[in-house]
């Protein structure tokens, strides 16, 4: 249980804005889905994963790992101000918002979810 919380410790705002923004616009589509689904916890992620194109769960299971560190954060720091500094940290690293938003367009979300996560960006530019 002590490597348990030491390991919890480890993961603090700028780890999480790091971890997330290495996975580009997906870990920002995933705060943005996941904040927005009206879940918590398990049902949150497992109703965001399934909502990831044509592979559904089984497809999404690939990311589980990167979605229970997300998740953690979006429950710490709440899921708009976990997506608006991803954006900033982002944004730092030299992406534009006009390259985000055409990675968005190649992820497969339906528009709803896409038009969503288009909005949140706006807002953090």
């Amino acid at each position: 249980m002590g490597n348990r919380n030491k390991h919890e410790a480890n993961w603090g705002i700028d780890s999480l804005l790091e971890f997330a923004s290495s996975l580009g616009i997906a870990g920002y589509a995933f705060i943005i889905i996941c904040g927005s689904s009206g879940y918590a916890g398990a049902a949150a992620v497992t109703a965001t994963l399934a909502g990831f194109g044509p592979a559904g769960m089984v497809g999404g299971i690939v990311s589980f790992a990167a979605a229970t560190i997300l998740l953690k954060g979006i429950l710490k720091y709440g899921a708009d101000e976990l997506a608006a500094a991803v954006a900033k940290r982002l944004y730092a690293k030299g992406k534009t918002k006009e390259e985000l938003l055409k990675d968005l367009e190649k992820l497969p979300l339906s528009k709803s979810k896409k038009d969503r996560i288009r909005e949140s960006l706006e807002s953090s530019f």
